[in-house]
């Protein structure tokens, strides 16, 4: 009984509450200031990929998200999606535009520092190569691998404090650098 009658009492507030703001006029209420068409679109684009992504069955359906999102990026050559591995090592468990035969070869990739997805993970950044000599310095082994190109993005997949693995996206042309396409890619 006590605990009903609290809840009552809580119920009645609420709606006498409810039924004051019903009685503001609208015109009192303090108004947020309007952004940018071009933020409105990249946030509504965003909230689109995350529904795709929330919506996905399989890894695959993740990395094709990625892949075919018109998030103002061009679609990339290669998405790959990897799972940390307790050894350091990443498995490939979701992939768009990567060959079958490719896929199956670099299932599991070895911790090495030559490549960008384990740079990523290991040092919990996101690495952004924008043309070709730099992909090359960096990363000199990455042109003969089938998910290599002249434009690289490869992120650390977070949860919380933990890293579960990695995406990594390669497109074979340069893409343009500079804070404003790094921002919206």
């Amino acid at each position: 009984p006590d605990v009903v009658s609290l809840i009552d009492d809580e119920l009645r507030e609420h709606v006498a509450k409810a039924r004051d703001r019903q009685r503001t006029p609208v015109h009192d209420k303090p108004r947020k200031p309007a952004r940018a068409p071009e933020i409105e679109a990249l946030q509504a684009q965003h909230q689109l990929l995350s529904a795709r992504i929330g919506a996905a069955r399989s890894y695959d359906e993740i990395a094709e998200a990625f892949s075919t999102a018109s998030t103002g990026w061009p679609q990339p050559d290669a998405t790959i999606l990897t799972l940390l591995d307790p050894d350091g090592a990443q498995r490939i468990a979701g992939a768009h535009g990567l060959a079958g035969d490719a896929r199956s070869q670099w299932s599991r990739i070895p911790p090495d520092p030559a490549l960008p997805m384990v740079c990523a993970v290991r040092d919990r950044e996101t690495i952004w190569l924008a043309d070709a000599a730099a992909v090359q310095e960096r990363f000199p082994a990455l042109h003969e691998l089938p998910f290599g190109g002249s434009t690289v993005v490869a992120a650390p997949v977070i949860a919380g404090e933990r890293v579960l693995g990695a995406i990594l996206m390669s497109w074979r042309d340069e893409l343009p650098d500079g804070d404003d396409e790094v921002r919206r890619y």
